[in-house]
């Protein structure tokens, strides 16, 4: 586990880091359900060139809810938030 990145780009890229050093090949991502589609993205581009693999898998007890997010203003911006964040990425800007 990497606990010095602080977004999710440095946490991947921290984690592969870690990962090779200590020889593992793969790991198990846990986070919310609304930051799972991202970090998952992200992890994954930085886990496959290092030849590490990450099996995604969203916490249960979560203040969020992927059924009826859209019902719920605050739901609704994190979901718009954590898309433009994905765009973001997925176009080059970190």
């Amino acid at each position: 586990m990497d606990d010095l990145g602080v977004s999710t780009v440095e946490n991947a890229r921290g984690s592969a880091q870690v990962m090779r050093a200590q020889g593992l090949r793969s790991a198990i991502l846990v986070t919310s359900p609304y930051h799972m589609r991202r970090a998952a993205v992200i992890f994954r581009a930085f886990f496959r060139p290092a030849g590490l693999t990450v099996q995604a898998h969203p916490v249960q007890d979560s203040f969020f809810r992927p059924e009826g997010w859209w019902r719920h203003r605050s739901d609704r911006q994190l979901v718009i938030r954590e898309y433009a964040k994905l765009v973001a990425f997925l176009v080059g800007i970190r």
